[in-house]
């Protein structure tokens, strides 16, 4: 019997990496300012604040030392 896995090492194709293109082009410079906009960014702070939370048990020592050499 075969098994087939997606975790073969195979790197993922372009459709599988994140575009956020598309919702920068939904909202123009002009936008920037505007009340919805402000929302919009107000809410991505929460979620992403609440994601951190929930995910801060993942970090390590290593994990911290890994990602300070990667941003050199």
């Amino acid at each position: 019997m075969t098994n087939t896995s997606d975790s073969s090492g195979a790197r993922p194709t372009d459709e599988a990496k994140p575009n956020w293109s598309w919702l920068q082009d939904r909202i123009d410079a002009t936008q920037a300012g505007s009340a919805a906009a402000m929302e919009l960014d107000d809410w991505l702070d929460r979620e992403l604040s609440e994601l951190e939370d929930a995910f801060a048990q993942f970090v390590t020592p290593k994990s911290l030392t890994r990602d300070l050499k990667r941003a050199r």
